[in-house]
Parts: C-alpha cells; structure tokens; sequence
C-alpha cells in the first residue's frame, strides 16, 4: 500500500471567511515575516481565510492544539521535531517548509573551522538538554568521545564573548547576526550541515491528516497567501520589518530585524527561487535515515507516508 498523501480537485480558494489557526514554535520575529506581511495585507482575507496567529509559549503542546482544533490549524517546528512527534504517535503531515535549509549551526570568535575534524578539541557550547545529540553529531563525523568538549549553555551570545566555549550553538539568521552586529567580521559560523552531511528543511509546517482530509482547501489557500507574503517581503523588506516589530514590541531594534530578515530571506528564497517551492522526498529519507543513525529518531519512515501533496495557488 502505497502512502503518499494526495489531496486533489480542491477549489484554489477557500470558502469565505473560513477560520485558521496558526501556532508559532518561537517568539515574534523574522522567521514569521511572510505570515505576518500575509495578514496585514490582506492575502489571507483574499484567500477566503480568517487567520489566527497564537502566540509561542513554553511547554506548548502544538501537536494536542492542532488536534483540538476545531477549525483549520497549522504549526511549525523543526524537521527533526516533526519526526520526533510522528515518532510519539501524533498522525501528523507536511504541508511544507518555510527553510529551504536549515540555518542551524556553530558560531564562533575565531577563524570558522572547515571541517568537522577541526572541531576536536574545542570547546562547544550547547543548548542544554543537547548534550547527547551533539555528541551522536560529532561522533556521526568522525570525532571520539575524548576530543569532544561540550559545555550546557542557553543561547546568550554574550557567554561566548566572556570565553566560556569557543564555538556555541546557533543560527545563521538569530544569534550569528546578533554576533556580527556586535563584533563585525570576527564573527564566524559553521552550518551544522556541513558537519553532519545532510541537508534538511527547517520552519516546517504542518497539520494533521485528520484536519488535512477536512480542510484540503484552506491550506491550499493558507500556503498560497504564505507564499505571496514572502514574495512581498522579499521586495519591500522595510514594510515587512514595520510588521515584525509591530509583533515584537516596544524595545525592538529595528536596524537588527533587519539584518536578521535579509538573512532569513536567504534561507526562505535560495538563488532566487520562489518560497516555499515543493519539497524533495530524497532528502527527506536521506534526513530520516541520518536521524535513525544519530539516535533521535527510533526508525526510519517512508515520507510518502507524511509528505502532502496540495493544489497551491500562487496566492492573491
């Protein structure tokens, strides 16, 4: 039996006024900005939808959410995230993925290794609870357990300036941007890809099959308007910031958003492309399988179990 989702014969727009809720997997920001650029200009109306954009907490259980949803609801999260939670027995899909690679990495005071075999040795600072995972991704490269040096940090950029690693945890368009605006050309990064070997997709959307067979139209619709809503970020990144920081509030520096925002694009539209183009289900057996081998995920699934495939209008 083959298990490839095919959602087809769909309307390319949503029925009027049909209610979405969107569950965001951090706090307001660049990563949000074609959602945010979507609502204020009207795209999502446009589409026929009526979105909801829910704020990000702690210990948020979005899978439960969006099961419970009783309309349309979409979350985001991280490629592996999505696995884990399919792992846990939530009967999730990939609508799509925002991140046409994954800008996770290390950052660093010091010349950017360019290998992970330069990486022995050297102090590395971790998200904590990371620890394990880290090490299953130096191993994975070839590093021994005795040249590993792994030290439990939160992602305050500022610890990295008082010497407490010599590379730390990061993303190329959050916490090396903060550090570029801080120290200039100093700052180096190293993506994780480049260590592991394998590319993914990160900023994945996602619902349930339950909610996709029940409202197929709305998120044709929904990643349509998301589309056109990078398109327009895209070409006016100074409107785009006002609708982040208008999300962020008051205190927000604007000058960082936007350094911040041209990196996400870089990641949203590589070489031009459009956003949120369709997904390659090579890379996605090739990043489960890497999963499996790193032990965050307990076995390898088949993405034509859990890729979508949608009707998606170029949006408004």
């Amino acid at each position: 039996m083959r298990y490839l989702l095919a959602v087809a014969l769909f309307p390319s727009l949503a029925f009027a006024s049909e209610s979405l809720s969107f569950y965001q997997d951090w706090f307001p920001g660049p990563r949000f900005a074609g959602i945010y650029v979507a609502a204020d200009h009207g795209f999502y109306r446009d589409a026929g939808l009526d979105i909801a954009v829910h704020a990000f907490a702690f210990g948020q259980d979005m899978p439960s959410q969006i099961e419970g949803s009783p309309s349309a609801a979409v979350g985001t999260t991280e490629a592996a995230a999505f696995l884990g939670m399919r792992a846990s027995g939530h009967d999730l899909v990939v609508l799509n993925a925002v991140f046409r690679d994954d800008p996770a990495g290390l950052i660093t005071l010091e010349k950017a290794p360019r290998s992970a075999r330069e990486l022995a040795g050297k102090s590395i600072g971790v998200h904590r609870g990371e620890e394990d995972l880290f090490r299953s991704i130096l191993r994975g490269a070839g590093l021994g357990d005795s040249s590993m040096k792994l030290v439990p940090m939160d992602d305050n950029i500022a610890r990295l300036g008082r010497g407490e690693a010599e590379l730390m945890e990061g993303s190329a368009v959050d916490e090396f941007i903060k550090l570029q605006a801080e120290r200039g050309a100093v700052a180096g990064f190293v993506p994780l890809s480049s260590i592991t070997g394998v590319r993914s997709y990160s900023q994945v959307l996602f619902t349930t099959r339950e909610q996709l067979l029940e409202h197929g139209a709305a998120f044709s619709a929904f990643i349509g308007a998301t589309r056109a809503g990078w398109a327009y970020a895209a070409l006016h990144p100074d409107e785009a910031v006002q609708s982040i920081g208008a999300r962020m509030g008051r205190g927000a520096d604007l000058g960082l958003t936007r350094r911040m925002l041209l990196a996400t694009l870089s990641y949203v539209l590589p070489h031009g492309d459009p956003p949120l183009g369709p997904m390659e289900q090579g890379r996605w057996a090739a990043f489960g399988h890497a999963c499996v081998k790193l032990g965050s995920a307990p076995a390898f699934e088949d993405p034509r179990r859990y890729l979508a495939e949608l009707p998606v209008t170029s949006g408004p």
